[in-house]
C-alpha cells in the first residue's frame, strides 16, 4: 500500500516552475526581459506580471492535482474502513440471548450460539488490528501529503523570488522586494482534509468500541 503513495516522497515535478528549462539564471533574466517590456502591473496589493500569473495557475493546478489524486488513493482504505466498522458493530451488537428452547433444540441453539461467539473471539482482534494499521498508514500519508505540498510551496516560491530579482534589476520603477500572490481555495484540499478527518473518525470510534483506550499522546493501548 505504501508503495501507492511513492510520488508524495518524490520531489515535486510542477510544470513551468522547476526543470532544466528553468534553471535559476533562465528564470531570472526572464524577469529582466519582461521589466524591460513594461511587462509590470500595479494592483491593489502589489505589483504582478502575466508570467506570475501563468507560474502561479501550474503551481495551484499541481496543487489540486495532488490533492485530488491522493484522496483517490486513499479511497480503497476508505471503503475497507467502513466494511470492517461495519463487521465489528454487527459483533458488538449480537447480545446473548436466552435459550427458551428445551432438549435437542436447545443443545442446538446453544452449539450454535457457541460457535458464532467463538468466531467473534477470534475475528475481533483481526479486526482491530487491521484498523490500527490503516490508521498508521492514513496518518503517514497526511504527514506525507503535508510535507510534499511544503517542498511543492517552496519550490514555487524560489522560482518566483529568482524571477522578481531579474524584475528588480532592471525595473525603474520602486517595486516590493517580492510581487503580490493570490491566495488560492483548493476544492480538492477541502475534500482531502474533510475525508481524512471523517475516516480518522470513525476509526478512533470502532477502536474504542473495540475496547482501546486512547490516550492524549495519540497512542493506543488494549483495555
Amino acid at each position: 500500500m505504501e508503495r501507492e503513495f511513492n510520488y508524495l516522497k518524490r520531489k515535486p515535478k510542477i510544470q513551468g516552475v522547476n526543470g532544466i528549462i528553468y534553471l535559476p539564471f533562465f528564470v531570472k533574466k526572464s524577469g529582466e526581459k519582461d521589466a524591460r517590456e513594461n511587462q509590470v502591473c500595479e494592483m491593489e496589493n502589489g505589483h504582478i506580471t502575466p508570467y506570475i500569473s501563468k507560474v502561479t495557475k501550474l503551481y495551484n493546478s499541481y496543487i489540486n492535482k495532488v490533492y485530488g489524486c491522493t484522496t483517490s488513493e486513499l479511497e480503497k482504505l476508505v471503503k475497507e474502513i467502513s466494511k470492517l466498522s461495519a463487521e465489528l458493530d454487527l459483533m458488538l451488537k449480537d447480545n446473548l440471548y436466552e435459550i427458551k428452547a428445551v432438549g435437542e433444540e436447545a443443545q442446538r441453539q446453544i452449539a450454535s450460539m457457541e460457535a458464532r461467539y467463538a468466531h467473534y473471539e477470534k475475528r475481533k482482534p483481526e479486526i482491530i488490528t487491521r484498523l490500527a494499521e490503516i490508521k498508521s498508514i492514513i496518518e503517514m500519508v497526511d504527514e506525507m501529503m503535508q510535507h510534499h505540498v511544503e517542498r511543492a510551496r517552496d519550490i514555487f516560491e524560489s522560482h518566483i523570488s529568482m524571477y522578481w530579482r531579474g524584475v528588480l534589476k532592471v525595473s525603474d520603477v520602486k517595486l516590493e522586494h517580492f510581487p503580490y500572490i493570490e491566495d488560492a481555495t483548493y476544492a480538492s484540499r477541502e475534500l482531502y482534509n474533510s475525508n481524512i478527518n471523517e475516516t480518522l473518525r470513525t476509526i478512533n470510534n470502532s477502536l474504542s468500541k473495540g475496547g482501546y483506550i486512547y490516550e492524549e499522546s495519540g497512542e493506543e493501548a488494549c483495555a
